[in-house]
């Protein structure tokens, strides 16, 4: 089965993505037979690099997916548009006849102790007709793997184009509480975002562009560390500590994190890492 990623991405060297795009993208090369990269920036950076390391990479990038070049910009959310290319990609990939496409994200890694299980998964939708599935996520901070916390519908059959329009592709993840005794079920075939490996200039760069693009953010607010912090304290109160050590993509990452990321900030506010 012809098994295809689509990854909707921005810059790649700035905002912490630059941190863990090499690894978490090297991850989906090794998983799918073709990875479309849909880049929302004329920045290459890191593009060349990429596609001479995984020959299996596609690189779409024109005035279709630039962020700045669309009639609208300051009429649709950065998200949205995001969400867009998205659609883009998994038209692409239909095209080139992928048989079932996988949703990501340049800070989301495949574990390549799942890898096996997700394939077969994948192929599961797909013998049984299903218009598109659950993809399970857990997230990481630094070494510090968590359970997984949310799932999004982004395992996709081609055959049901509905659910490929750009700008419809249903990207909004949902928070999952699963009983305990289900984590080891749904950990074979789920991703791990890795979503705070930035210094806190990644971060106050990253929230004064998203200000002046996002709707759903205030314009007028200004970036304040402790209100972030009080967020990412608030928003980690949902994550329970998986008792295995990241592997692949995650263990390079965990290797490669510094302490002064915001990762570590806030795995020792949790009281998980020591000061």
């Amino acid at each position: 089965m012809k098994i295809a990623v689509v990854c909707a991405l921005g810059w790649l060297d700035r905002n912490g993505y630059q941190h863990v795009y090499r690894e978490c993208i090297g991850s989906m090369a090794e998983f799918a037979e073709v990875v479309y990269l849909v880049q929302s920036t004329r920045n290459r950076t890191g593009i060349a690099e990429l596609m001479q390391l995984y020959p299996n990479i596609i690189h779409i990038a024109d005035k279709r997916t630039w962020f700045s070049d669309y009639d609208d910009e300051h009429e649709i959310t950065y998200p949205l548009f995001h969400n867009r290319n998205l659609g883009i990609g998994m038209q692409a990939a239909s095209m080139d006849g992928a048989e079932c496409i996988l949703g990501m994200q340049s800070n989301w890694y495949i574990p390549h102790a799942n890898m096996t299980a997700l394939r077969a998964r994948c192929e599961a939708v797909i013998r049984d007709s299903k218009d598109c599935a659950w993809l399970y996520r857990s997230t990481q901070y630094a070494g510090t793997l968590f359970h997984v916390s949310h799932h999004v519908k982004f395992i996709v059959n081609p055959k049901h184009p509905e659910c490929m329009v750009p700008g419809k592709v249903a990207d909004k993840a949902h928070k999952l509480f699963p009983p305990a005794n289900q984590y080891a079920e749904l950990e074979k075939t789920n991703v791990v975002d890795v979503p705070l490996e930035m210094t806190l200039e990644d971060l106050e760069n990253i929230w004064n562009w998203y200000k002046c693009y996002d709707g759903r953010v205030g314009g007028s607010m200004v970036f304040k560390w402790e209100t972030f912090r009080k967020i990412y304290q608030r928003s980690s109160r949902i994550l329970s500590v998986c008792p295995v050590n990241p592997n692949g993509a995650g263990a390079l990452i965990a290797r490669n994190s510094r302490p002064d990321f915001v990762s570590h900030i806030i795995l020792r506010d949790m009281g998980l890492e020591r000061a």
